[in-house]
């Protein structure tokens, strides 16, 4: 079973896919993992009980950090920057 964008199966002959999670994309159909999005940007789903391939995509579906934030290890979300540090511009990393 190919895997459309935004879903990935890493088992040969699998016959379900899996939604990328969140920080996370696949663009290409028969992926078998999911690319993290850029340092400075974050992903998370609208819907967390029901993840929906088309907000995984595409790396555009990662949106820039605000100005003084900057987007966590996994990149499912952007916290404020720490003490003594700054980001002064919007997807900086």
């Amino acid at each position: 079973l190919p895997c459309l964008p935004g879903q990935f199966s890493n088992q040969s002959g699998a016959t379900e896919c899996s939604t990328c999670t969140n920080g996370r994309y696949s663009e290409a159909n028969g992926s078998t993992f999911c690319s993290l999005c850029p340092a400075g940007k974050a992903l998370a789903d609208t819907d967390e009980s029901n993840p929906d391939p088309a907000e995984h995509d595409s790396p555009e579906d990662c949106g820039d950090c605000a100005m003084y934030k900057i987007s966590t290890a996994d990149r499912s979300a952007c916290e404020f920057c720490k003490p003594g540090t700054e980001a002064d511009e919007d997807g900086q990393r």
